[in-house]
């Protein structure tokens, strides 16, 4: 009884340490539930659906001059052995059932997804948010939801160009999911039409949403034609000063 008495105090006293070890957050991760109750969470968030579309296997490169371009065969890749072994020579080739082309097509496939799941939480959490939060009120928060909806129309866009037929081919068998909330397991596949209802669905629903700071006054408007911030502009007209509300013509807008 001795020897059990000692031994179950040490497990104990080990569980206990391990429990409390576990639920430590790293200090660079910052937990979903506290980053979206503030209006800086909301802000980040967005942000970071934007770095992740910048990223390379995004439009930071393959959905602009790298994969996606290459398809259109505008690049001389090189001839004979050197042709042979440059990176997008299978891409070039349409190879598309090649490891390394699927790799391309696999990645950018689940970087689009990720980023409108994202999409989703943002438009999820925030409809339920008290717009007291924002500096701006209701106004700023329907800024971020517009955004969202709007990146989330895109994103479904891009993937529907890449992964379906021109609507006037479509032969209305089932391609991509839309998804629209979060989380989502799984979503069915739907006809070119279908997703392009829904692409124009979100696309009116972003541009009223996003009308509320855009076109809230003349000065905001001019705003989406600035290369810069126009904190000037901000400033004599008593709106905050904030790099937020800047370069909004870079950004999802009216």
């Amino acid at each position: 009884m001795k020897i059990k008495k000692y031994f179950f105090l040490p497990l104990l006293a080990l569980f206990v340490s391990c429990t409390n070890w576990l639920d430590v957050t790293p200090k660079d991760i910052v937990d979903e539930e506290d980053l979206l109750e503030s209006h800086l969470g909301y802000r980040n968030a967005l942000n970071g659906v934007y770095k992740q579309m910048g990223e390379t296997g995004m439009y930071g490169k393959e959905l602009t001059w790298g994969f996606i371009d290459v398809l259109a065969n505008p690049y001389y890749l090189g001839s004979g052995y050197i042709g042979r072994y440059h990176s997008y020579y299978k891409v070039a080739n349409y190879q598309y059932t090649d490891t390394d082309v699927k790799s391309y097509i696999e990645n950018i496939w689940t970087l689009a997804y990720n980023s409108i799941a994202n999409c989703n939480n943002i438009i999820g959490t925030i409809e339920k948010a008290d717009s007291s939060m924002f500096p701006l009120g209701n106004v700023e928060k329907n800024l971020i939801m517009g955004e969202a909806y709007g990146l989330r129309a895109l994103l479904h866009f891009d993937m529907l160009r890449l992964f379906a037929p021109a609507p006037i081919v479509d032969d209305n068998s089932l391609y991509i999911p839309y998804f629209e909330k979060f989380p989502s397991y799984g979503e069915n596949n739907l006809t070119v039409t279908e997703v392009l209802n829904r692409v124009t669905a979100d696309l009116i629903k972003a541009k009223d949403l996003v009308a509320s700071y855009d076109t809230l006054s003349n000065e905001n408007f001019y705003r989406l034609t600035l290369d810069g911030g126009a904190f000037d502009v901000a400033r004599a007209n008593g709106l905050p000063e904030d790099v937020f509300y800047a370069y909004r013509r870079y950004r999802m807008n009216y």
